[in-house]
């Protein structure tokens, strides 16, 4: 929590919302009134958060059907949530980026589309005719909400204690079918994780996460 905190998280962050369109969150607040806004109020705000007591403001929801007739229920929060969230982004990023797969585009700042189709001319040019699509549908429905709240929780809290953890480990393992899944503990330290445990199949790398 105190690195999300940090000021060179905090400027990052703000250089990140300097270039977006000068919005408004759900509360009215444009992006342009954002920094002054926190110079304002940021003791109290970083309080709340290392006290485990910040509460998220105004939150709207509203539904969008896409192509296929799939709805998804989207969220729209306030300028202020908006910023916390980048800092817990920027924070986990620098944590987790290392680990994704090399040829994983979606959702990471310095690829896209663009990234992306740059490798596929890579793959063509080397010769490689064949493309196999996948894709898991509602996978991220399908994830056993329990953990995803507790992660969520202990995020907030920066720590989880000895107890805790051995107790979600005891849980995993009834869920965790050991031939097919694999969950991976990291214990973080700075800005690099200084120790993993494995439940189920052991990876030998985990480009695949």
């Amino acid at each position: 929590m105190e690195e999300m905190l940090s000021k060179r998280n905090q400027r990052d962050a703000f250089n990140h919302f300097s270039m977006k369109k000068n919005g408004r969150g759900v509360d009215g607040m444009q992006i342009s009134e954002l920094e002054d806004y926190w110079k304002i109020n940021h003791e109290q705000i970083e309080a709340d958060l290392l006290a485990g007591n910040y509460q998220l403001g105004i939150v709207k929801s509203y539904e969008m059907i896409d192509g296929r007739g799939k709805r998804r229920v989207i969220c729209s929060l306030n300028a202020i949530d908006r910023f916390v969230a980048r800092l817990l982004a920027q924070k986990l990023r620098r944590y987790m980026e290392p680990e994704f797969c090399e040829n994983s585009f979606a959702y990471q700042e310095g690829k896209g589309v663009a990234a992306a189709v740059e490798k596929a001319c890579q793959y063509i040019n080397e010769g490689y005719t064949i493309v196999a699509e996948m894709d898991i549908e509602s996978y991220f429905d399908k994830i056993y909400r329990k953990y995803l709240n507790h992660v969520q929780k202990s995020v907030f809290d920066g720590a989880i204690t000895e107890g805790q953890l051995k107790r979600l480990k005891n849980e995993l393992q009834q869920w965790v079918v050991p031939e097919e899944d694999t969950v991976c503990i990291y214990y973080l330290a700075s800005s690099k994780y200084a120790g993993k445990e494995q439940i189920g199949t052991v990876l030998k790398s985990t480009n695949n996460i």
